[in-house]
């Protein structure tokens, strides 16, 4: 299969399943199982805000073709998958569907050649500022598993390209993650 007879640098086939059901039926999916059983108060659709505005975001930036989509849409599927185990009962269609949706995915944007020619031609930053942290400080108010997650994913980035910049916020982010994160479970625990 060579890249002329396939056009591997498109956004076809898998990938705009992915992004179609990133953008419209996983967030549809997410705000009627909410409804359909709130568990938690306030902090639950904050959760939910933060999620579903996460996956739109993925799908848009995977659109696009954003320096950052990649690893971006990797956090909001492991944030994904971990909100699923703690937040929703499993059972049923809702388990299929919330457990290996991100596993298989998640291994999808890491393995696939697919990927590696679309996204891998996008120069990644030498120096400068990334977005990352930025995402994990906004998601770390809204959506902490999510902010702890981008937070993890941005001092990776960091570590790896010691001239990029953003190591405080994701620190910041990290630990702003870690209380709330502790003030749900306490909140769970006690009430």
């Amino acid at each position: 299969m060579s890249e002329s007879k396939y056009n591997l640098k498109k956004i076809d086939g898998w990938l705009i399943f992915f992004i179609v059901t990133i953008i419209f039926f996983l967030p549809v999916l997410n705000i009627y199982e909410f409804f359909k059983n709130p568990i938690f108060g306030i902090g639950g659709y904050f959760d939910l805000f933060g999620m579903v505005t996460a996956m739109i975001s993925s799908g848009i930036f995977l659109l696009f073709k954003k320096s950052y989509s990649i690893t971006f849409t990797k956090a909001v599927l492991i944030s994904f998958f971990i909100a699923t185990v703690v937040y929703f009962p499993l059972k049923g269609s809702i388990l299929v569907i919330n457990i290996l949706y991100p596993i298989i995915w998640f291994v999808y944007f890491s393995y696939s050649k697919k990927m590696n020619v679309i996204y891998g031609k996008i120069k990644p930053l030498k120096n400068g500022k990334l977005v990352l942290p930025i995402f994990s400080m906004i998601y770390s108010i809204i959506s902490p598993i999510l902010g702890l997650v981008m937070s993890i994913f941005s001092l990776k980035q960091i570590r790896k390209n010691k001239r990029l910049k953003g190591f405080r916020l994701s620190v910041f982010a990290l630990v702003i993650s870690i209380i709330l994160i502790i003030f749900a479970i306490l909140d769970l625990i006690f009430i």
